[in-house]
């Protein structure tokens, strides 16, 4: 993830603050300063970026976040799917949905300024969630489009195969 082209960031239980990293994290610290990375210019809220964090336990990254909503670890997921429907993703199987209220209200409201934001917006998945989250956060990411060249999101495959597992 270049966090220098993010300016809004989504994070499904990833600290990538600490334990998860998704790329440099600096460009996202100077991100987070109204007056540069450099303290060099007059303060600028608009050149910040803004980070929303859903997560189940109290993280570094949610720490710093500008909007945080903590859920059980088994609601990432759901949290997931209702986010990427809301953006017009259409999912290849059901997910429970949302129900709670206010759970609903963070999420219409967060949809919306990942939608303003477009192609520099930006959803990462944390390495403890099942890999639905991360196919999710691809899907939302597409949708969006920031995923590609000079974009906040560059996927790429690596030759490596036959790795095996710890059972083996």
């Amino acid at each position: 993830v270049d966090f220098t082209k993010a300016d809004r960031i989504l994070s499904l239980d990833c600290d990538f603050a600490g334990i998860d990293p998704q790329g440099p994290a600096k460009p996202f610290f100077d991100r987070r300063k109204p007056e540069g990375a450099g303290y060099e210019n007059a303060p600028d809220a608009g050149s910040m970026n803004r980070l929303y964090v859903v997560e189940s336990a109290y993280s570094l990254t949610g720490g710093m976040a500008d909007h945080r909503l903590r859920v059980s670890p088994t609601a990432v997921l759901e949290v997931a799917a209702q986010i990427a429907m809301g953006l017009g993703v259409v999912l290849p199987t059901q997910v429970a949905p949302i129900t709670d209220q206010n759970t609903i209200k963070w999420i219409v409201a967060m949809v919306k300024d990942l939608r303003a934001a477009g192609s520099k917006a930006v959803v990462v998945a944390g390495s403890r969630q099942p890999a639905a989250v991360h196919h999710i956060a691809l899907m939302i990411n597409q949708a969006l489009g920031s995923v590609g060249d000079d974009k906040p999101v560059l996927v790429v495959q690596t030759e490596n195969t036959g790795l095996g597992s710890i059972a083996s």
